[in-house]
This record gives structure tokens, C-alpha cells and sequence, in this order.
């Protein structure tokens, strides 16, 4: 049945339902989640399919926890079938369980890298993060756990939208603010976050995140890592005289992302290549020049907007 297909196990024994003899309803029950910040009820409305509050089955009126009824007469298979799946969707997203039953744990990198030149300058690039955030939302919407190593002040998942509009009204930028933090806090449990600045605090921090118990089963690298930096190594301390000419020697960086097999041989290597004003040609032979390089699993290869 449809209800078996997409609730294989019961979803290990949260959800449960009846196999009618006669009429025209099947009850559906799950077992309620502690400390939940959206109901069923509102997620399945995401999902575009709406269950009824089970009040209605009683003289009384008053809701019983934690089941509905469905009416399943009126709807061809297909019917059925797409209404089941939308419904399997919403209640795998009220667990925080991915599609396939299997939770995968994900490193995932984003925003820049900073290189200091002094105590007070860095060589740094464009990259806010945004990518990189919009990714992690995406994957805790699907179940997954995400250790999140990002740039300071690049863009987080989800905290990303708390920052309020002046020129909205008021009282609707207060609802998105409060549906936002609600998001944030049904998918927290599943979100490690790690900061770094510069270079040499990444390299250390994919090193270590690799290298330690329990080792990530996927790693999508979408930072924009700095491929260049003084030569001999910025100080990082005090101030570079400014009442004359600077000449800086720039030289190249370790490529992190070819170290990443030799930490974790068994990852699912995930990267990102930019390219600009480059003909098809040669972005999809530079890509695949990336991919051995790498020994990347898949690259994703783009350009700027």
C-alpha cells in the first residue's frame, strides 16, 4: 500500500495506522515529538496536504492527542498515492528524518578565507556565504546532520533572515522574524556550527574535523578558500608603516581541497569551481582537470551572476 511505501517501519514506530473492515476512514496515529516548535499540523499545510484535527470524530468535540483520520473513497490511486507521499514528506520532516531513513553526516564549508598582510590588513575575497548557508538549510530540511564550518560574518543557516526590513510593515516583519526562529530552532539539534578567519585557522579546522571521530560521510567544500599569500607569511601582528611605497610578493597557498582523500579516503568529496569569461570548452575541461586533481566525487562548476 501506499502507507507502506512511504512509512516504511512506521518510521521505526512513530507512526501507525488501521487497516479498516468497513467505511470509509483508516486512522492515521504518530507519536507526538518534546520540545516541538511546529505542529503536524503546520507542516503538513507546507507540504500541501492538510489533516484535520480529530476533534471531529467526537460528540465532544475535543481534540485527542496525536491522531486523524483519512478518507480514502473519493480518490482515484493516483490521488492517493501523491496525497501519501506529500504526507510521508511533512511527517519526515517533523522527525528531522532524511527521505531515505539514512541520516548522513555532512561537513559543509562556506564563506571566505582571510590572509593577514599586518595586525590590521588581510587579503580576503568576495564571498558572503550565501551559497554555502542556503546548501545547509536545505539539508536539514532533509533529515541530515551538518557540521557547518563557516567564515566570520559570512551568512548561517537560517539566522540568516533574522535582520528586519525597516521599510516593511512592522507587524509583518515581526511574523516572518517569529516563523524564521521557529524554523531555526525544529532544525538546531541536527546544525554544528565552527567558525574560522583565516587560512591557516581552515586548513587546521578541515584537518581536524576529518580526522576525528565520527569522520563526515559527505563533504561539500563551497568556501571560497584564498589561493595566494605573502611570501614568508604575513605577521598577523602590529602595522605596516604607511608613509611609503609597499611592494608584497604573493605566493601560492596549499590547496586544501587536494588534501582532503589523503585525511578521509571514504568521503563523498563534493567542489566547487568558479570560473570567468572562459568558453564552454574549457569550463567543462577545467571542471573535470579539478575533479581528478581533487579526486572529487562530483564538482560543481559555476560562474558569477
Amino acid at each position: 500500500t501506499s502507507l507502506e511505501r512511504e512509512f516504511p517501519g512506521g518510521l521505526d514506530g512513530r507512526v501507525s495506522w488501521s487497516i479498516p473492515s468497513a467505511g470509509v476512514f483508516l486512522r492515521l496515529s504518530w507519536k507526538d515529538k518534546e520540545e516541538s516548535t511546529k505542529s503536524i499540523y503546520d507542516i503538513c499545510k507546507i507540504h500541501g496536504v492538510e489533516i484535520e484535527h480529530n476533534g471531529f470524530s467526537f460528540l465532544d468535540g475535543k481534540d485527542r492527542p496525536s491522531f486523524t483520520r483519512i478518507n480514502f473513497v473519493k480518490m482515484n490511486k493516483a490521488e492517493v498515492d501523491q496525497g501519501i507521499h506529500r504526507l510521508s514528506e511533512a511527517f519526515h520532516e517533523f522527525y528531522q528524518l532524511p527521505p531515505n531513513g539514512h541520516q548522513l553526516r555532512i561537513l559543509l564549508t562556506s564563506g571566505g578565507t582571510a590572509v593577514p598582510l599586518d595586525g590590521v590588513r588581510i587579503l580576503t575575497n568576495l564571498s558572503k556565504g550565501n551559497t554555502g548557508a542556503s546548501i545547509a538549510e536545505e539539508l536539514l530540511k532533509r533529515g541530515h546532520k551538518v557540521i557547518f564550518l563557516y567564515s566570520r560574518d559570512s551568512k548561517r543557516p537560517f539566522s540568516r533572515n533574522f535582520s528586519m526590513d525597516p521599510d516593511a510593515p512592522l507587524d509583518k516583519e515581526l511574523e516572518r522574524l517569529k516563523s524564521q526562529r521557529q524554523e531555526y530552532d525544529h532544525f538546531k539539534n541536527n546544525l554544528i556550527e565552527v567558525e574560522y578567519f583565516t587560512f591557516d585557522q581552515y586548513l587546521e579546522s578541515v584537518k581536524r574535523l576529518l580526522t576525528t571521530d565520527p569522520i563526515p560521510d559527505v563533504g561539500i567544500f563551497a568556501a571560497a578558500v584564498s589561493d595566494f599569500g605573502p611570501t614568508g607569511g604575513g605577521s598577523g601582528e602590529g602595522k605596516i608603516h604607511s608613509d611609503k611605497e609597499l611592494t608584497i610578493t604573493l605566493g601560492l597557498l596549499p590547496k586544501v581541497i587536494t588534501l582532503v582523500k589523503q585525511w578521509a579516503p571514504r568521503l563523498f568529496l563534493v567542489t566547487f569551481k568558479l570560473l570567468v569569461d572562459v568558453s564552454l570548452d574549457e569550463f567543462i575541461e577545467t571542471a573535470y582537470g579539478t575533479q581528478i586533481q581533487s579526486q572529487s566525487d562530483l564538482v560543481v562548476a559555476h560562474t558569477v551572476a
